[in-house]
């Protein structure tokens, strides 16, 4: 599984523990002992331009007052998803 983050110093302190940050040190010490419990977890950077999908679910997030499972295709991720297989495949 590949993890997606668009915010640089916070990939690269995930990756390397020595470069943490003391603002998010505990979340990110959670956040690897998951990661280490999981098969094949990377963490990588995305730029925000190839992040629309994850916006546009967090959007539509705010909305709903509990958690939601989706088992279908989501309208209005459609072209959000495809602006960033564009937007991935510079």
């Amino acid at each position: 599984m590949t993890i997606e983050v668009d915010a640089k110093v916070v990939v690269d302190s995930f990756n390397n523990p020595s470069l943490d940050l003391y603002e998010f040190g505990s979340i990110l010490d959670v956040c690897r002992s998951i990661s280490h419990s999981l098969i094949n977890v990377s963490v990588s950077f995305a730029k925000r331009q190839a992040n629309g999908v994850a916006h546009a679910l967090a959007k539509a997030a705010r909305s709903y007052a509990s958690p939601n499972v989706w088992h279908e295709t989501l309208e209005f991720l459609r072209d959000p998803l495809l602006f960033d297989v564009i937007v991935s495949s510079y």
